[in-house]
């Protein structure tokens, strides 16, 4: 504790009012009618004085069914730097005062669908949704999770 005072320690600051604007992909497979992806940035920046280890990352999204259930949106985190395709995110040193960017991976698919479902018409439709970001993290200090609120409106 009484080197913190010297030293100082490492801190994540998870920008998510800084986010980028939704980014959709192009979807020509034969599931374009009921998935779409597209994906959400965030800046994040070690504002501490040590050297910081983001050791994961993951998103939650709340979206209950009693509030939307035609589309089911799931997310995965990675930095922008190490995009991967599991849900593994490799865990990365930060110094102090750099940062870069997360990325929020989201999937959404029709609930129910049939021949004329229409993805695009559901998201439209979708009431905005707050999405949970969670960074586990440690500094000099213990392990700590840093947990940011994104809030998220489809078009």
């Amino acid at each position: 504790m009484l080197l913190d005072l010297f030293f100082g320690d490492a801190k994540l600051k998870l920008d998510v009012e800084q986010h980028s604007p939704i980014k959709y992909f192009e979807n020509d497979t034969p599931h374009k009618n009921f998935m779409q992806e597209f994906e959400i940035r965030v800046p994040y920046k070690n504002i501490g004085s040590q050297e910081l280890t983001i050791l994961d990352t993951w998103a939650r999204v709340y979206l209950p069914d009693e509030q939307y259930d035609k589309l089911h949106i799931s997310a995965k985190v990675n930095d922008s730097e190490r995009l991967r395709n599991d849900d593994y995110f490799e865990a990365m040193l930060v110094p102090a005062n750099k940062g870069g960017e997360l990325v929020l991976g989201f999937t959404a698919i029709a609930r129910n669908f049939t021949a004329d479902t229409d993805v695009q018409n559901l998201m439209q439709e979708c009431p905005e949704f707050d999405v949970a970001v969670y960074a586990e993290c440690r500094g000099r200090k213990e392990v700590y999770i840093d947990k940011e609120i994104l809030t998220v409106k489809l078009q």
